[in-house]
């Protein structure tokens, strides 16, 4: 009789664990877990309702379809030549789609031609190799057609986002083309260096991968004092003027 009545006086194990812990009763514990329940549901039917994004649609064009747009905010020539572009394509093809828009009439309708706001440098390639005969004019041209936004703001994002080549990758890429079997030769003619440039490069891609990392931070270092100065210098006329 003593040891059922000990039994009885026993604390359950929710409420030992209510008084130990500080745990809320049992009953607000799934109120709570019926509440993240449902939030969580309602973060899934936010994330459901967020509008996907939709790239532009591609295609090709034949050449004599496209024209050069005015739009194209490039106007200072610099980097490799429309001469140089046109080897290019004519040894690899073209590696990189045009952007295109397509040309309407006064009254809204569209041509049948297509404008190239992004793209300029590899239009005039492809014309050259045209004017050369070396392609077709009805050669179909892989395009990306824009419908939307603002000409000039896609050129401009298409020359800003674009990145060199960090110089330790073009030496190790060098090097993965001689150790291909290519020469010394080929590759300057290819990527329009001379060849001594391109036996420097492999010289610095055989060095001690340390060595690289110095060179790497060195590189960064210059960098971000060519940036500082710039905003010194700006700063030092902001104050002239």
């Amino acid at each position: 009789m003593t040891l059922r009545m000990s039994f009885q006086c026993l604390p359950s194990v929710g409420a030992a664990r209510q008084r130990v812990r500080g745990a809320p009763p049992l009953s607000v514990t799934g109120r709570r877990s019926r509440e993240s329940l449902s939030i969580a549901r309602r973060g899934e039917s936010d994330m459901a309702s967020v509008q996907k994004i939709k790239l532009s649609p591609s295609r090709d064009i034949p050449f004599n379809k496209l024209v050069l747009s005015q739009s194209n905010v490039r106007r200072v020539k610099a980097g490799v030549s429309i001469e140089q572009m046109a080897e290019s394509i004519a040894q690899r093809t073209l590696l990189q789609s045009l952007n295109v828009r397509a040309v309407v009439d006064a009254d809204g309708q569209e041509t049948g031609m297509f404008e190239v706001p992004a793209g300029g440098r590899r239009y005039r390639a492809l014309e050259l190799l045209v004017k050369q005969k070396r392609m077709a004019k009805t050669q179909p041209v892989p395009c990306v057609i824009r419908d939307g936004g603002i000409a000039e703001d896609d050129s401009l994002a298409e020359n800003d986002e674009r990145v060199g080549l960090h110089p330790l990758d073009q030496f190790r890429a060098f090097k993965l083309l001689r150790d291909g079997g290519m020469s010394e030769e080929d590759i300057a003619a290819r990527h329009f260096v001379s060849p001594a440039i391109v036996k420097q490069r492999l010289r610095l891609a055989s060095v001690s991968p340390k060595l690289h990392d110095v060179y790497d931070r060195r590189v960064l270092m210059v960098a971000l004092a060519a940036s500082e100065l710039a905003g010194v210098a700006e700063t030092a006329r902001a104050r002239v003027v």
